[in-house]
């Protein structure tokens, strides 16, 4: 599993291993989410850090699969 992959890194992966790798993302996100609730995690910071990696993998997995190509806007011209 990816844990705090760059985004570089994250770019020279696979779609298939992007979206396997952010379903274990997002199941360690829940169970972070209940430790902290349940007072048995103390560092709160793992979970803001664990939600920015899945953001950047839905990010890569976006433009991978060509989503972002006709938002994008071109500078400079």
């Amino acid at each position: 599993m990816a844990s705090t992959l760059s985004i570089i890194d994250l770019r020279k992966m696979q779609v298939s291993d992007l979206e396997k790798d952010l379903q274990e993302k997002k199941l360690a996100v829940a169970k972070t989410r209940l430790d902290i609730g349940m007072m048995s995690q103390k560092d709160t910071a793992i979970y803001k850090k664990e939600k920015k990696d899945i953001a950047r993998m839905l990010t890569v997995i976006n433009e991978k699969k060509g989503k972002t190509e006709d938002r994008l806007v071109t500078l400079g011209d």
